[in-house]
């Protein structure tokens, strides 16, 4: 290309540029659309949930006996997506925590896990012993190449070792794990003297949360499952405009 030529495309590309920057608007700290468009983020972590009060305070009132020293319930909870059942349970545990602080010789660890990558009670069960791992010198295990009960003596002995009274432990999208629910019956009955390996409720007590979107998942549940988990429970209606609809 000749140099005259070149000289009339530079020419040409500048002035583009320039006209284009000329109506190009500029970035202000203000924002006239959002007063805070976090709250749009999939990560934002509310402190309230409108038209929730009063199925927040029943679920919260499912851990009065953690607040008296005693053994938690199982609770399952379900409700169709998006009406505050994984954001209710942060804030319910929360404040179990917060109220637990006050009271002498209780001492409260929640664990909320999602559940959307895995599918089976196994993989539930080793993200678990990790999870519970990472506040302590124990490294963390590999996802496979163990046999389904070594996990399972590891997973019962990191709550035994807990350094707390009680262990909350709350499982989302538990319906990802399909009919794969051992890691249900042996969570929900770890604190059984009765059973030939359990948690030792003198050392730490155990409460499972299940929560699900599909209500029909109970009835996918080993009946033993089902009278463990499923004994209490706790549903997240649609909000009134919702039902308006």
């Amino acid at each position: 290309m000749g140099q005259s030529k070149q000289l009339k495309l530079r020419f040409y590309m500048v002035s583009v540029y320039k006209t284009d920057m000329d109506n190009l608007g500029h970035l202000t700290p203000e924002d006239e659309i959002f007063l805070d468009e976090d709250v749009l983020r999939d990560d934002y972590d509310p402190s309230r949930i409108l038209e929730r009060d009063e199925v927040l305070n029943r679920y919260l009132q499912m851990f009065s006996e953690v607040i008296r020293g005693k053994r938690p319930r199982n609770v399952f909870v379900y409700g169709p997506t998006g009406v505050g059942k994984t954001v209710g349970t942060h804030l319910v545990l929360d404040r179990v925590r917060e109220d637990a602080d006050g009271v002498d010789d209780v001492d409260v660890t929640a664990v909320q896990m999602e559940c959307r990558d895995l599918n089976t009670s196994y993989q539930v069960a080793v993200n678990l012993v990790n999870v519970l791992r990472e506040s302590t010198p124990r490294s963390s295990i590999s996802t496979t190449g163990y046999p389904e009960g070594d996990v399972y003596d590891m997973l019962f002995d990191e709550l035994r070792k807990a350094d707390t009274t009680h262990v909350l432990i709350a499982l989302d999208e538990i319906d990802n794990i399909g009919t794969s629910d051992n890691v249900l019956y042996k969570l929900g009955r770890c604190n059984n003297r009765n059973s030939a390996k359990f948690v030792d409720p003198d050392d730490t007590k155990v409460g499972l949360i299940g929560i699900t979107n599909d209500s029909t998942f109970r009835d996918s549940l080993d009946p033993r499952v089902k009278s463990t988990l499923c004994e209490h429970e706790i549903h997240f209606p649609c909000s009134v405009e919702e039902r308006s609809y």
